[in-house]
């Protein structure tokens, strides 16, 4: 497995992280909505990996999509994730009194 971030001022522009399936690489990028051209420096950097890759592509980082497509990619699946909750809602919210000592 291999990652890489993009940190620009002290804040994450993009994370791309590698993993081996066998032969083949799983890709996976994500950018800040802010940055998309971080997308293109990143598909680049996967691209220079030998051997055949897989993306996951989520719809909300269009500009992934956009990169791959325009390098002659092309969608060969689509995936639904189903999330269900880890955590009950709180049916009243209150505040408790906390004291806190230095020293």
């Amino acid at each position: 497995r291999q990652e890489w971030v993009s940190i620009a001022d002290g804040k994450i522009q993009g994370w791309l992280a590698l993993f081996s399936a066998g032969e083949t690489l799983e890709a996976r990028l994500l950018y800040h909505p802010d940055w998309p051209s971080v997308a293109a420096v990143m598909v680049e950097m996967a691209q220079c990996r030998p051997g055949p890759q897989r993306w996951l592509v989520p719809d909300y980082q269009p500009q992934v999509s956009q990169e791959l497509r325009g390098l002659g990619w092309r969608e060969t699946a689509r995936y639904t994730m189903l999330i269900n909750r880890v955590a009950v809602p709180v049916k009243c919210a209150g505040m408790a009194p906390v004291e806190a000592r230095i020293g």
